[in-house]
Protein backbone atom coordinates (compact mmCIF):
# COMPACT_ATOMS: atom_id res chain seq x y z
CA UNK A 1 0.00 0.00 0.00
CA UNK A 2 1.74 3.39 -0.84
CA UNK A 3 -0.16 5.56 1.35
CA UNK A 4 1.68 8.84 0.27
CA UNK A 5 1.10 11.67 -2.10
CA UNK A 6 3.53 10.71 -4.95
CA UNK A 7 4.75 7.43 -6.69
CA UNK A 8 6.77 5.05 -5.34
CA UNK A 9 9.30 3.84 -7.94
CA UNK A 10 11.18 0.64 -8.45
CA UNK A 11 9.94 -1.12 -5.07
CA UNK A 12 12.18 -3.89 -3.99
CA UNK A 13 10.22 -6.73 -1.97
CA UNK A 14 10.91 -9.75 -0.24
CA UNK A 15 9.05 -12.61 1.85
CA UNK A 16 10.69 -14.46 4.15
CA UNK A 17 9.19 -17.20 6.92
CA UNK A 18 11.01 -18.15 9.97
CA UNK A 19 9.94 -21.43 11.87
CA UNK A 20 11.39 -23.96 14.12
CA UNK A 21 12.85 -24.05 17.98
CA UNK A 22 12.66 -20.10 18.60
CA UNK A 23 12.30 -19.35 15.12
CA UNK A 24 16.20 -19.98 13.78
CA UNK A 25 15.13 -21.58 10.56
CA UNK A 26 14.62 -18.63 7.60
CA UNK A 27 13.79 -19.06 3.83
CA UNK A 28 13.07 -16.51 1.11
CA UNK A 29 9.68 -17.62 -0.33
CA UNK A 30 9.72 -14.74 -2.71
CA UNK A 31 11.05 -11.80 -3.92
CA UNK A 32 10.70 -9.28 -6.96
CA UNK A 33 10.72 -5.09 -8.30
CA UNK A 34 7.56 -3.44 -8.72
CA UNK A 35 8.07 -0.67 -10.88
CA UNK A 36 5.20 1.90 -9.87
CA UNK A 37 2.67 2.20 -6.82
CA UNK A 38 0.86 4.90 -7.54
CA UNK A 39 -0.44 7.26 -4.61
CA UNK A 40 -3.10 5.47 -2.38
CA UNK A 41 -3.43 2.25 -4.59
CA UNK A 42 -1.38 -0.97 -3.59
CA UNK A 43 -0.45 -4.00 -5.34
CA UNK A 44 -0.56 -7.73 -4.57
CA UNK A 45 2.30 -9.78 -4.07
CA UNK A 46 2.80 -13.35 -3.74
CA UNK A 47 5.75 -16.03 -2.81
CA UNK A 48 6.71 -18.21 -5.74
CA UNK A 49 7.71 -20.90 -3.53
CA UNK A 50 5.06 -23.63 -1.90
CA UNK A 51 6.32 -25.45 0.79
CA UNK A 52 5.03 -28.37 3.57
CA UNK A 53 5.33 -27.69 7.28
CA UNK A 54 3.59 -27.48 10.40
CA UNK A 55 3.89 -25.90 13.60
CA UNK A 56 4.18 -21.40 14.00
CA UNK A 57 5.74 -19.82 11.69
CA UNK A 58 6.71 -16.15 11.66
CA UNK A 59 6.84 -14.30 8.18
CA UNK A 60 8.55 -11.02 7.29
CA UNK A 61 7.56 -8.62 4.50
CA UNK A 62 9.63 -6.21 3.53
CA UNK A 63 9.03 -3.22 0.47
CA UNK A 64 11.85 -0.65 -0.18
CA UNK A 65 11.42 1.96 -2.71
CA UNK A 66 14.13 4.11 -4.17
CA UNK A 67 12.56 6.91 -3.76
CA UNK A 68 11.15 7.41 0.19
CA UNK A 69 11.37 5.40 3.18
CA UNK A 70 10.62 1.22 3.13
CA UNK A 71 8.50 -0.97 5.06
CA UNK A 72 8.73 -4.13 7.14
CA UNK A 73 5.46 -6.25 8.12
CA UNK A 74 5.37 -8.84 10.54
CA UNK A 75 2.77 -11.51 10.74
CA UNK A 76 2.21 -14.80 12.93
CA UNK A 77 0.51 -18.01 11.41
CA UNK A 78 0.32 -21.70 12.04
CA UNK A 79 1.26 -23.63 9.11
CA UNK A 80 -0.65 -27.21 8.67
CA UNK A 81 0.90 -29.04 5.49
CA UNK A 82 0.54 -26.18 2.35
CA UNK A 83 -2.09 -24.27 4.60
CA UNK A 84 -1.36 -21.04 6.49
CA UNK A 85 -3.73 -20.07 9.10
CA UNK A 86 -4.37 -16.74 11.28
CA UNK A 87 -1.94 -14.48 9.79
CA UNK A 88 -1.86 -11.77 11.63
Amino acid sequence: NNPGERNASYVNWTMVVHWGPLQIFEKMVGNGTIERIAPETSEEIRSGLYFFGFGRIHIEISAEPENMPGVIKHFHAFKIGPLIFGAQ
